[in-house]
Order: C-alpha cells, then structure tokens, then sequence
C-alpha cells in the first residue's frame, strides 16, 4: 500500500495502450534491431577494459568516436553481481543510442558517451577497500565503492558526469552522487531506478524480496522489443553459474550484499539536495516492488520534495511494476532521459 497523502509527479502504466515513450526511445530502438544481435554483442564485449585499480568498464562511443565528448559522459551502475556480461553491456548501449537520439550533448556540442561500469564478480570489478571501509558498505554506507568505481572514471579524463543506476545500481549512483567531488567529478544529473536501500531487513527477507520479481522478467524483457536484449538475456540464461559465481563472490556477499539490507536512502539523497551541486534528480520505483516498496519510499520522497524546489526533485511510479520493471528498457530508457534531458 502506498502512503496516500502522496502524489508523485508521474504515474507511468507501460502495459496500457495510452503509455507512449518518447520519439528517441523508438528512433533508437529500430536503429538497434536493424543490427545484427551477435555482431552487435561481439562488439560492446570488445570494448571492456579494465582499470589499474581493478574496474571493469566500458566506454560506449558507437561508431563514431570523434562525435562524442572526453569531456562529459553518463555513467551506469549495474546492478548486483553484474559484471560485463551481453546483458548489461545491450542496456548500456541503448542508453547511448536513446541519448544520441534525443541529442544529449555537452557545453562543445559533443554527444556523451555511456560508461558502464561492472559490478565485483566473474571477470568483474575488483574493489580494494580497507576492512573499516569494507564495515561501512556492510552498514549501508556505499560510498567507499562509489567512489572506487568513480576514480576510474575520473582517471579516463572525464570531469562532468550523470549518473545512472538501478536496484542496487542506484543505491551506487546515489553514493557517488555523494562521493563525486572527492573525485574530481562534477555530476550534472541522477536517474535511479528502484533502489534498494528504502528499508532495514534481514538478509533474508532481502532474498525473499528479490525471487517475488522472477516471474516478471522474461515478460518485461519481451515488452522491450529488442533483438539484441533478447539474444543477451538468453546468452545468461545459458550461463546461469556465473551469476551464482558472481553472487557468491566475497566482496559481493561480504560488502555489497549486505549494503541492501539497511535504510539510507533518505538521508543519502538529503545530503546531495542540501549541497545544491546537482540540476535534476529523477526517482523511480513499481506500485507492486518489494525491493523498493511504495509504503516505504513514499514517504521517503514525501519528506525529501517538501525540502527542495519541486524541479530539482522528480518521482515517478511505476504502475503493476514489481522490481522487475526496468527489464522494459523503454521504460528503463525513459526514466533516464528524464534525468538527462
């Protein structure tokens, strides 16, 4: 149940025949089927790299590398235990293409690239954190990692950042939010999808939370209408023990598992409105999640929009969404470009 004294700004039903996106998100979604879905995924596995300090990512400049920024990126968490893989790498992608179309560019007139960067796991990001930082994200406090993985970015040239994350991807982008100074990041804008860190739970119940989204996946993931997103997710399926490897990773399990168990989204995006530096933040969350409930954010967002201008704070629900709603990447791409534009 929701907290009814609140109205968010948006109510999206993606399953109606009224709920349309916007003209870059079809433009960019025929630009994507019209490649072939190997090829193309043969390509963005090309392009990850890893950084000194251990991070996994990728810069996506499509093919036309000179036309994007060194400048300005958008930069997107993935979510829990995943790393690199098709899947994560074909989302990232539309992004790009999605804010190429809707001509998101920098103060040169240049577009910005999407740098993805790869959760600890299989092949993924290696995170070197002291043991009293490793206790903070452990307590909910994710910024130790945020701004690990930040540093990587900054060390690429960059300077001016949005940031973009879902689950546990915006519970990341929050925390860099927080963190971005630190590393001599500017961030320009923040769209998060779903973040996990609404509510104090046992690690079970977090599980529990996770496994009521299952059943939805694979029918989200086919209400996107990409052939490239398809082909990626199948290529999971089919690897399914990565997955488990990544999940059971020990900087996962010990750290970043355990950060989802505790409350600290409020005081989080509190800290970043108070410092003023960020032009737009988008959040977004399902009427029917159990990863981020609509009784617990709420009233979250409730108290955080009665603090700020009402631009500066955007929220959007997610009709029949449970946490498996930005499996639609029309609807994932839509609420980013919220932020972006």
């Amino acid at each position: 149940m929701k907290d009814s004294a609140f109205e968010p700004d948006e109510i999206w039903e993606p399953r109606t025949p009224s709920f349309d996106v916007d003209s870059a998100i079809h433009a960019a979604k025929e630009s994507l089927n019209n490649q072939d879905p190997a090829r193309l995924i043969a390509q963005l596995k090309a392009e990850v790299l890893r950084s000194p300090s251990g991070i996994v990512y990728a810069v996506l400049k499509g093919e036309s590398p000179e036309e994007y920024s060194d400048t300005d990126a958008i930069v997107t968490f993935n979510p829990f235990a995943n790393t690199a893989t098709a899947n994560m790498l074909v989302r990232a992608e539309f992004i790009r293409q999605v804010a190429k179309d809707a001509d998101v560019r920098d103060e040169n007139g240049k577009l910005k690239p999407v740098i993805v960067l790869s959760s600890p796991g299989l092949h993924g990001s290696k995170l070197h954190l002291t043991r009293k930082e490793k206790q903070e994200v452990r307590s909910g406090d994710l910024g130790s990692a945020a701004r690990e993985y930040l540093q990587a970015v900054s060390e690429l040239g960059y300077g001016h950042v949005a940031l973009l994350g879902y689950s546990q991807g915006a519970d990341l982008a929050l925390a860099g939010a927080k963190q971005s100074a630190s590393v001599n990041l500017d961030k320009t804008s923040l769209g998060v999808g779903e973040p996990a860190s609404v509510t104090d739970r046992s690690f079970i119940q977090l599980g529990k939370d996770y496994m009521h989204a299952g059943p939805d996946i694979n029918q989200r993931t086919k209400d996107s209408g990409l052939d490239a997103f398809r082909v990626a997710q199948d290529e999971m399926r089919s690897s399914y023990h990565n997955f488990l490897y990544s999940a059971l990773y020990s900087s996962n399990w010990n750290m970043l598992a355990r950060a989802m168990t505790h409350d600290s989204f409020q005081s989080t995006l509190q800290t970043i409105l108070d410092e003023g530096k960020i032009d737009r933040i988008v959040v977004g969350y399902g009427d029917q999640s159990t990863i981020a409930p609509a009784q617990k954010i709420e009233p979250q967002l409730a108290a955080l929009q009665d603090s700020v201008d009402h631009n500066q704070l955007f929220s959007i629900r997610v009709k029949g969404g449970t946490h498996a709603w930005g499996e639609d990447l029309t609807v994932l791409a839509k609420l980013y470009l919220k932020a972006l534009v």
